[in-house]
């Protein structure tokens, strides 16, 4: 799944990977707010790239 293919919305879970020096650590998150740039919130005020999801649920 590459980071063009990801298309995720609000209220989508997602599982990210780890990734060095990240700010959300991995694990299991719900979506809540998608930017018009394909970055995502899961919560927070911190956007997280489409690149760190491993999977969606």
């Amino acid at each position: 799944m590459s980071a063009q293919e990801t298309k995720v919305e609000a209220g989508d879970f997602v599982v990210l990977a780890e990734e060095e020096d990240s700010i959300v650590p991995a694990g299991t998150y719900r979506v809540s707010k998608v930017n018009p740039d394909g970055s995502f919130h899961v919560g927070g005020k911190t956007a997280v790239w489409p690149r760190r999801i491993r999977t969606e649920r």
